[in-house]
């Protein structure tokens, strides 16, 4: 009797076992995704809590596990080893947020010739010509992302023009550009042909660093009418500094980010960035649960809604009409201007 309780729960224990390593044998392991983005830059941070909400909706932590990795993007050499660092961890997927980011990430998987790791940016300036993808239709290689409809520096362009019909404006780009290996030609000629397109007469200013910002800011607005700073990395550590020169100059200073106004700018040109973020959790399904080449996935477009934000205040300091009513009226006549339609508020 006693043997054959013995037996019996032998039995049951080598079937327990022998269930569990069935079990773990027959689960799959998940996908090791990094999401790389700037510690600092309010456009990744907003994308990146959208991004997350999307991806516990559509239960990609089940199959997937995320690793975060935030970069101070105002230290390229940091910014470098990070992502050699990511890159380091032989992920099956990395996400990238942003300009800075991808460019940094590209340039690594070609020095490393690291070509087979499927890279989904989110909203990179001019990709094609910066050479991170073949074409919007079919990126090519290892490689797709998500983009906002739309020439970002012709709507910054267009939205200066509300302030001042006919100016002279200071343009600063994106630091990243110092690092693009002889394509800043290109970028920058584009730049001015957006501006040109809309009458203003721009001059294109490569700033590499908000460091540089700064040191060079002062002599840099002499003679200018306008400042217009397109969302560079880490900017909001300097714009203190710049709305105070502006002020001082009577420049009127447009930037990219809320916190950029409520720190002293005139005005700012801010997009949502929820939905890009959303729409990366959809390309990660297609890559890790349907199984699609990335490389063959055309780029995403999500509409380009921003929203004008107007500091009352640092606009009358700063020689800009701060009328919210007139300003209201100028965009609703102005055919360039359509897509903005009542998205103007104060702060």
């Amino acid at each position: 009797m006693i043997n054959m309780y013995v037996g019996g729960t032998i039995g049951a224990l080598v079937l327990g076992v022998l269930l569990i390593g069935w079990w773990f044998a027959s689960r799959k392991p998940r996908k090791k995704v990094c999401v790389v983005l700037g510690r600092d830059v309010a456009s990744h941070l907003q994308a990146y809590e959208a991004f997350k909400e999307e991806l516990l909706r559509q239960e990609l932590t089940k199959t997937c596990s995320f690793d975060t990795y935030l970069l101070d993007l105002l230290d390229k050499s940091h910014v470098i080893v990070e992502c050699n660092a990511v890159l380091s961890a032989k992920p099956d997927l990395i996400v990238s947020f942003g300009t800075l980011c991808t460019y940094t990430l590209k340039r690594c998987m070609d020095e490393r010739r690291m070509h087979d790791i499927p890279l989904v940016f989110l909203s990179v300036f001019n990709p094609v010509g910066g050479g991170i993808i073949k074409s919007f239709e079919e990126p090519g290689g290892c490689i797709t992302g998500v983009q906002l409809e739309g020439a970002e520096h012709a709507q910054i362009a267009a939205v200066a023009l509300l302030a001042k019909p006919a100016m002279r404006c200071v343009l600063l780009p994106y630091e990243v550009l110092s690092d693009l290996d002889g394509r800043i030609a290109l970028i920058v000629d584009e730049m001015q042909q957006f501006f040109h397109e809309h009458g203003i007469r721009a001059e294109v200013v490569p700033v590499y660093g908000v460091k540089e910002v700064a040191t060079r800011l002062e002599k840099m607005l002499d003679g200018a009418d306008t400042l217009i700073i397109s969302e560079m990395d880490g900017l909001t550590q300097v714009t203190t500094e710049v709305a105070r020169l502006c002020s001082a100059k009577g420049v009127t200073f447009v930037c990219a980010t809320r916190d950029g106004a409520e720190l002293g700018a005139a005005v700012a040109f801010v997009a949502d960035t929820n939905a890009i973020g959303k729409k990366a959790v959809d390309l990660i399904h297609d890559i890790v649960v349907s199984r699609r080449r990335p490389g063959g996935i055309p780029i995403a477009f999500v509409e380009n809604t921003r929203t004008l934000f107007i500091n009352k205040d640092a606009a009358t300091q700063q020689n800009c009409p701060s009328d919210l009513d007139a300003l209201r009226t100028r965009v609703l006549h102005d055919p360039r201007m359509s897509w903005l339609q009542h998205r103007i508020k104060l702060v």
